[in-house]
C-alpha cells in the first residue's frame, strides 16, 4: 500500500482532472450534442409506454428467454421484420449529484489503480516521462476499452464510440500528465548519492 502513501494526491487531482473534463466534455464542448436523436412522435410513443405499464429497466425487442424458442419459425419471423432494439427506462427523473458523486468515486477508483500499476511497474525515481508513458496508456487503456464490447453487441453508433474514444484519451494522456508531475523522487538517506541514468 505504499503507493497510496506516495501517490495519493496525484490520485486526487487525476481523479479531479477527469471529472472536469467529463463535466466540459458533456456540457460546454460540442462533440455530444448529437450522441442521442429526437423521436418522430415522443407524444404517441410516451403514450404507448404508459398504456402498456412499461416498469423501469433495460428491456431487449425482439426477446427471447428460450434458446429452443428462438429457434421456432414464429419467432424467426418476428426476428426477421424487426425492428431489433434495447429500452432503457430510468426508475425516476435522473438525480445530478448523486450521478456527479458515483461518476467522480470512478475516476477515484480508476486513478487508485492506475496509481498501483504505475508505482509497482515503475518505483519511486522514474523518469517523467516514462512515467507519463505507463500511467497514461493504462488510462487511456481503462477509460477507452471498459465500453468497447458493450458498443459492440448492442449497436452503439459510430459516431458514438469516436467520441466516446476522444473524452477516453483526454482522460488517459490528463491521468499520466499529473502522475509524471507528482511522481516521488527516491528517498535520499546521509551519504546517499543520487545517480541519474
Amino acid at each position: 500500500m505504499a503507493f497510496l502513501t506516495e501517490l495519493w494526491l496525484a490520485i486526487l487531482l487525476a481523479s479531479v482532472a477527469c471529472f472536469i473534463l467529463s463535466s466540459l466534455a458533456w456540457t460546454v464542448l460540442p462533440h455530444h450534442n448529437k450522441d442521442f436523436k429526437a423521436l418522430p412522435d415522443f407524444d404517441a410513443f410516451v403514450a404507448s409506454l404508459n398504456a402498456q405499464g412499461i416498469q423501469p429497466g433495460q428491456y431487449m425487442f425482439p426477446y427471447c428467454d428460450d434458446q429452443k424458442a428462438m429457434g421456432t419459425p414464429e419467432f424467426q419471423s418476428i426476428y426477421a421484420k424487426g425492428p431489433w432494439g434495447v429500452l432503457n427506462l430510468w426508475p425516476a427523473k435522473p438525480n445530478m449529484g448523486r450521478n456527479l458523486a458515483i461518476t467522480f468515486v470512478y475516476f477515484l477508483i480508476v486513478s487508485t489503480l492506475i496509481a498501483y500499476v504505475g508505482f509497482e511497474s515503475l518505483g519511486r525515481g522514474a523518469d517523467s516521462l516514462r512515467v507519463f508513458q505507463i500511467t497514461g496508456t493504462v488510462g487511456v487503456l481503462a477509460y477507452c476499452a471498459s465500453g468497447i464490447l458493450n458498443t459492440v453487441w448492442f449497436s452503439v453508433p459510430l459516431r458514438n464510440i469516436i467520441t466516446g474514444l476522444v473524452d477516453g484519451v483526454a482522460y488517459g494522456l490528463a491521468t499520466g500528465a499529473i502522475f509524471a508531475w507528482l511522481w516521488p523522487a527516491i528517498e535520499l538517506g546521509m551519504g546517499a548519492v543520487e545517480v541519474t541514468p
